[in-house]
């Protein structure tokens, strides 16, 4: 196990160390090396989101979408992920694209809009984005031409929009 000066980890985080202040958090989120309290935790998420960090957005999307230390807020986490898809997230890119796939969270359910999704964390970097849209194909949820509409949307736009 690699041992962590919290102190120094602080002091670090106080001064705007965005990867300190998520290190921190993460920390607090699950009590490695440190008390565990998920009001730390949310505070740091809180800072490092302030310097636009897609990580920080989707740990605190994830910590609001289960209620881990503050109640429950769908409608807040869907935002929080939003931020980090548009902070480069694709983690956040899948978590929208399944909640569009299955109409969860407040979203309608809307194949397209998820195959956008997906594709768009593909595009942040992770291949799990063409599988999954492989898979609705494979799966027959969505058609060829449905499909190619989707990709021409995604590709007609600079920035994907919610």
């Amino acid at each position: 196990m690699e041992y962590i000066d919290i102190q120094k980890l602080v002091k670090k985080a106080e001064k705007g160390d965005v990867i300190a202040q998520k290190s921190l958090a993460a920390r607090y989120a699950t009590g490695d090396g440190i008390e565990k309290s998920f009001e730390q935790a949310i505070y740091w998420y809180e800072r490092a989101c302030e310097y636009d960090d897609p990580e920080a957005y989707y740990n605190l999307g994830t910590m609001v979408l289960i209620g881990e230390g503050l109640q429950k807020d769908e409608s807040r986490a869907i935002d929080l992920f939003f931020e980090a898809i548009e902070n480069g997230s694709s983690d956040a890119s899948f978590v929208i694209g399944d909640a569009y796939l299955s109409g969860m969270f407040g979203l309608e359910k809307n194949i397209k809009q998820a195959v956008r999704y997906y594709l768009n964390g593909a595009v942040l970097g992770a291949p799990r984005g063409i599988r999954l849209v492989g898979g609705l194909v494979t799966e027959q949820r969505i058609t060829a031409e449905e499909l190619a509409e989707a990709m021409l949307q995604f590709s007609s736009v600079d920035k994907i929009e919610r």
